[in-house]
């Protein structure tokens, strides 16, 4: 779906077309899988004055309506694309591609033999890409297991030690992060903003137990 077919929709909708929604629907079409904030960043380039709140509001609605798509892509938080045919994302862990596969026949199958009508699909297949694959031959996910564990206290000083951390990783590497406290998740993302080059790919809480995967970016 393009960005006239979805102002087509919303007008459909009885909904307001307003700069700004055009504007934010012209973003998620430059940059399909993007999350809110990227979204953001990406429109408010054409809008200045605009919120992040209202990129909040207008995804959501875009979705309520049937117009914006979402999914994790192993990320613990949303992205949205604009709706086109069904697809499966599969998420490199290495370099952060997202390639879309055709959904699996057989999976519709099984819902439908069980009794259940599919009014969506959000199927994520989480691995390595075959560009990464084979740079593991030179050790670009040989040390995909690396892990840096913060103990006791998430203080400062250990956040720095982790900054300094995920700053040494490689292209292609993935560092695993481990860290309690009730603002664990803020303050790895915070740190993980704060190094040029790598970002999250995973974060996800267990109880009071959080655990992140961050990335180097493959150039």
């Amino acid at each position: 779906m393009d960005v006239e077919q979805a102002v087509g929709c919303l007008r459909a909708a009885g909904r307001r077309i307003t700069e700004e929604r055009v504007e934010i629907l012209r973003a998620m079409a430059a940059r399909p899988h993007a999350d809110a904030q990227e979204i953001y960043a990406l429109a408010r380039t054409a809008r200045p004055k605009l919120s992040l709140s209202t990129v909040y509001r207008t995804v959501n609605l875009l979705r309520r309506l049937g117009v914006a798509g979402t999914s994790g892509l192993g990320q613990g938080h949303r992205h949205y694309e604009t709706r086109h045919d069904a697809h499966y994302h599969c998420v490199c862990l290495a370099c952060g591609r997202v390639i879309e596969v055709a959904p699996i026949d057989a999976v519709r199958r099984y819902a439908k033999e069980n009794g259940f009508h599919v009014v969506e699909e959000d199927v994520e297949l989480v691995g390595y890409c075959s560009d990464c694959v084979r740079s593991a031959a030179g050790g670009g996910l040989g040390d995909a297991g690396r892990r840096f564990r913060i103990r006791g206290r998430l203080s400062a000083p250990a956040i720095d030690r982790f900054a300094r951390e995920a700053a040494r990783i490689r292209p292609g590497e993935a560092l695993t992060v481990e860290a309690q406290g009730a603002s664990a998740e803020e303050a790895i993302a915070g740190a993980v903003r704060a190094v040029a080059g790598v970002r999250l790919s995973r974060l996800r809480r267990q109880g009071d137990h959080v655990v992140a995967t961050v990335l180097r970016e493959v150039v």
